[in-house]
């Protein structure tokens, strides 16, 4: 191929134009991803907030009590979402009560026992993190709205997080190939 100085100041001229093109669908492109990958992290975290509130709020009777068999009926019922790895609950000195997990099928008997190989966070200074591949949500149970007795825990999968970046980046790649 000639080099880009030998050839016709029309051709060069089109080069140009198409290289700053291209360059220019990129950048707008990598914004639209990486916007939507804040909205959807942003959007994640309240849905999961207040999904934590809803089990929190159910569950501060047994908590109370320490009631494991109707913690653990309640995080029972995260299942339902598919991104939700697992979820446990403390008391307020940071004592498992009630553990669940997508992977592991523990009978409700044994709800108050742990499960190997899942993370339980309890008095963490935070409410909702991204780490390691996880979301991790923290929500403090309430006994009367006012007296912090425990502690909800859920940790979320990325994976459709992950799922939607690479698709996006795909159909990047395939709209600057069809463009050059």
């Amino acid at each position: 191929m000639k080099r880009l100085k030998d050839l016709p100041i029309k051709q060069q001229l089109i080069i140009m134009i198409c290289l700053i093109s291209m360059v220019s669908l990129f950048i707008a492109s990598s914004a639209f991803i990486a916007y939507d990958r804040y909205a959807f992290k942003k959007n994640m975290v309240h849905e999961l907030t207040i999904l934590s509130r809803i089990i929190a709020g159910r569950s501060s009777a047994a908590v109370a009590y320490s009631d494991a068999y109707q913690v653990r009926q309640n995080l029972d019922s995260l299942g339902a979402n598919n991104t939700i790895y697992s979820a446990c609950v403390t008391n307020e000195l940071g004592e498992l009560i009630a553990m669940w997990s997508r992977d592991v099928a523990q009978p409700i008997e044994k709800a108050g026992e742990p499960i190997a190989n899942v993370t339980c966070l309890a008095r963490q200074s935070f409410i909702s993190r991204f780490t390691d591949g996880y979301l991790d949500i923290l929500q403090p149970i309430l006994w009367e709205e006012t007296q912090r007795i425990g502690e909800l825990h859920i940790r979320v999968e990325l994976s459709e997080l992950n799922k939607r970046f690479k698709v996006f980046s795909v159909v990047l790649f395939m709209i600057v190939l069809l463009v050059t």
